[in-house]
């Protein structure tokens, strides 16, 4: 799946759009980005843009917002990339043990 949330300035969270599909298929993501500016979505105006590190889905950012536009990687997949590497993800337990981690990450840092 592939959604596109806003987040306003007092953390309330909306879901814009949501297609199936991956962030590495550009079809997809141009599709649901091209559906927000049909809807209304002024792309010129400056926002931070999360993402979870899909070229694709970069790219289409890059395309509709310019080259410009603020992105910054969603740390969660950033860490889950790092230390749990597909290969291990798919180990038994490995869902368990990022859980745990994540828990205890978040109580450290928060």
């Amino acid at each position: 799946m592939v959604a596109a949330l806003g987040i306003d300035e007092y953390g309330r969270k909306t879901i814009l759009g949501i297609l199936q599909g991956a962030t590495e298929n550009a079809t997809v993501v141009g599709e649901l980005l091209g559906d927000l500016v049909e809807r209304g979505l002024d792309f010129g105006a400056p926002r931070l843009y999360v993402l979870d590190g899909g070229k694709a889905l970069t790219a289409a950012v890059n395309k509709h917002a310019g080259e410009g536009a603020a992105i910054l990687r969603c740390q969660v997949h950033k860490r889950r990339n790092v230390l749990f590497p597909k290969m291990v993800l798919g180990a038994p337990g490995a869902t368990a043990a990022f859980r745990v981690f994540c828990l205890r990450a978040l109580t450290f840092f928060g």
